[in-house]
């Protein structure tokens, strides 16, 4: 997630607080869909990286249910 902008300091604090949020509720879907397959630790290092996840690697993971 990432977002630019200007603004008050409270505005950028409220920005802050909801971009947080929209995080951490974007993670418990992950964790709660992927069936236990998706570790937290390694859902922080896919978030922290701009990698490439072959269809394979996203079954394995539980991102994906099938690859037709």
């Amino acid at each position: 997630l990432s977002g630019g902008g200007m603004g008050t300091f409270n505005e950028l604090e409220d920005q802050y607080e909801n971009r947080k949020t929209f995080m951490n509720t974007a993670k418990n879907i992950y964790l709660e869909n992927t069936g236990g397959k998706l570790t937290e630790e390694k859902l922080q290092e896919l978030f922290d990286s701009d990698i490439y996840l072959s269809a394979d690697e996203c079954l394995k993971l539980g991102l994906v249910d099938e690859i037709i």
